[in-house]
Parts: structure tokens; C-alpha cells; sequence
């Protein structure tokens, strides 16, 4: 299935063209007959909702475009990040404070499903019912407890919180690679040994300025895109910007104030008996 990026606002341009984006150096412009340039441009507005695309092409013919000409139209238009694959995202998140539910509104108006607890079930029933496949996105930054184990026997965790003035996303863990939650913890204790007296003291109803708030659901839902939906949407439309993808160990950091993201990649803790354990389960089971 294929859908118009969101990026893409269609435009008829004068001339007899069709423009998709207000920037006409990086926007795609086709040229249509006069007589169905009408037909053409109705046809792409709908193409807002997915669709299938021999569905969307019989459309175009519909229209009065040539078989052909349809079909070479989609494909360019693909290639120039106009149209997307439509690949559909689903992702679990755990939290409960304001950060969290922005987070959840952005990415599922972001085509990424955020899938979240019931109402009166418990985190780690939660974490329990959740293939195996499905990545969870951790929002905030308070103790964990008897989730700390069941998080790190997840195949994919995406911790994302704010500290301080830094909005922080990851270490990441992939597909079974990278650090756990509870590595995050042990090099917190590294660099200040009183780091579990401070955490215990935060709580999921403690705001953080709103500004900051939006800023790393925003980020995380770039990240999250680039990532599961692949680079290439917004390359052609954007050629000055190449989007940043998460892997495992990956660590981004930024504020509110300087547009650079700050990169840096960690390893599982030397100290960690729940990333010891899988390294073991994973050896003896080859």
C-alpha cells in the first residue's frame, strides 16, 4: 500500500502542473493536459489514506492518464519521497506522566500505533501479553523496580526522558542487542553513587516545561520513523538532511535551545546479571 507523505501538501501550480510543496527547488512538479489535470489532482488529495497501489494507478488511468504513464508517475514519485510504502508501526509504551501521553498522541497521529496498558492492568501483565517483536518505548525517569528484569528479557527497549535541561533517548536495545534498563541504572551509580536516592525521589506526576515535553516526542517520533520506516521517506524532499537512525547502544541527547543532537554508543554494563544471563541463554542455546 502507498500513501502521500504528510510532508507533501498538493498543489496546483499555474501552467498546467501539479506541485507537491510550497519549496518548487526541492518539490515535485508534474505537468497534466489541461483537460485532466483536474481529475489528477482529486486523485492524488484522496491518496492521503493509504491505499493499494495498482488501485491508486487504475485511479490515475481513471483520470485519463496512460497505463503506463501512471505507473511511471507512482514509481517517481515514490523515488522522490513524494509517495510512501505505507508500512504500519506498532509500538508498546510504558509511563504515565504528561511526557508519556504526549509522546502516545504524537506517534499515533505519526502512522506508529502506541499500544498502552488497560485500564487497571498492571506494567508487567502488560509487558507479559506483548509479542515478542514489538518494541517498548520507556517514557520517564522513575525507578523501575520489579519491571527492570521483565524489560531486559525484551528483545527491543527505547528509554526516552528528560534530565534536567537534556531531552535523552536510549541507550538503545535492539533486536536483543544493547544495554538493558538496568545497565542504564549501573552507570547512572558510576557517575554519582547517590543517583537511587534522587530517582526514588522522582514521580510520574512532576512536569517538565511543556516546551521540552513536545521537543522529545517529537524527536523520538523522527527517530522512531527513520528507523522502522526507513530514511528514505523524507530524503529526496529534504536532500539537506539526512535522518539519523536508531541502533543498538545508541544514545541521543539534546535541548530546547541548540539544533545539534549529541550521538554517543554504550555497551552492556560489565556489572549487569540480566544482560550476564542472556549473554548465557543466548550461548547455550546455539
Amino acid at each position: 500500500m502507498i500513501k502521500l507523505s504528510p510532508h507533501a501538501r498538493v498543489f496546483l501550480r499555474p501552467g498546467g502542473a501539479i506541485q507537491f510543496g510550497m519549496n518548487a527547488y526541492h518539490a515535485g512538479i508534474i505537468q497534466c493536459e489541461p483537460q485532466i489535470i483536474s481529475a489528477v489532482l482529486a486523485a492524488f488529495l484522496e491518496l492521503r489514506a493509504p491505499t493499494i497501489t495498482q488501485q491508486f494507478i487504475t485511479r490515475l488511468v481513471q483520470a485519463g492518464l496512460g497505463e503506463l504513464a501512471a505507473r511511471t508517475m507512482v514509481e517517481e514519485l515514490i523515488a522522490h519521497g513524494i509517495i510512501w510504502h505505507h508500512q504500519p508501526t506498532t509500538v508498546a509504551l510504558i509511563g504515565n506522566s504528561r511526557s508519556a501521553a504526549i509522546v502516545h498522541e504524537v506517534l499515533n497521529e505519526s502512522d506508529i500505533a502506541a499500544r498502552v496498558p488497560m485500564r487497571n492492568e498492571s506494567p508487567r501483565l502488560f509487558i507479559q501479553r506483548l509479542e515478542a517483536h514489538i518494541p517498548i518505548i520507556v517514557v520517564g525517569q522513575q525507578p523501575m523496580g520489579a519491571l527492570t528484569q521483565a524489560l531486559a528479557r525484551r528483545r527491543s527497549v527505547i528509554p526516552a526522558r528528560i534530565i534536567d535541561t537534556h531531552c535523552v533517548i536510549g541507550p538503545v536495545k535492539l533486536s536483543g542487542s544493547g544495554p538493558c534498563l538496568h545497565c542504564i541504572e549501573l552507570y547512572c551509580i558510576d557517575a554519582d553513587p547517590h543517583w537511587t536516592a534522587l530517582l526514588e525521589q522522582c514521580s510520574p506526576s512532576q512536569r517538565y516545561a511543556p516546551a521540552y515535553e513536545h521537543l522529545l516526542a517529537a524527536k523520538l517520533t523522527g527517530l522512531l520513523t527513520a528507523t522502522f520506516h526507513g530514511a528514505t521517506h523524507n530524503a529526496r524532499m529534504s536532500p539537506t538532511i539526512t535522518a539519523p537512525v536508531l541502533s543498538a547502544g545508541t544514545v541521543v541527547s539534546f535541548d530546547l535551545y541548540t539544533a545539534n543532537m549529541h550521538h554517543e554508543q554504550r555497551h552492556s554494563h560489565p556489572l549487569c546479571v540480566y544482560c550476564y544471563e542472556q549473554r548465557q541463554h543466548t550461548s547455550t542455546t546455539r
